[in-house]
């Protein structure tokens, strides 16, 4: 799950000739590949073995803050909500990487 900053992607997508709001950026396919190589690339730059890698992203068009309910009040991640609301594309994105 990767929650891209929205001034970056909107800066990336106009230079790329692709248009949209936030919500139909995350769910463009062109955004979701070019996100992914650069994760990949960061990952080879740190010498992440080939489980560590990733292989497949969803991408949350909502940032999350402290009414979102997947933050403690000093910002770390409540993994168990988290795992909870994002279920389904958890499922599908390990799906898509079987096939």
């Amino acid at each position: 799950i990767v929650v891209p900053d929205q001034d970056v992607l909107k800066k990336w997508a106009t230079a790329n000739s692709i248009e949209g709001d936030i919500d139909s950026l995350c769910e463009n396919e062109k955004v979701k590949k070019e996100i992914l190589k650069k994760m990949e690339e960061r990952g080879k730059q740190f010498k992440l073995a080939g489980f560590e890698m990733v292989k497949a992203v969803y991408l949350e068009p909502k940032v999350w803050g402290l009414d979102s309910g997947l933050l403690t009040p000093t910002f770390k991640l409540k993994r168990n909500v988290a795992r909870e609301k994002y279920r389904k594309h958890i499922d599908d994105l390990y799906k898509s990487i079987s096939e």
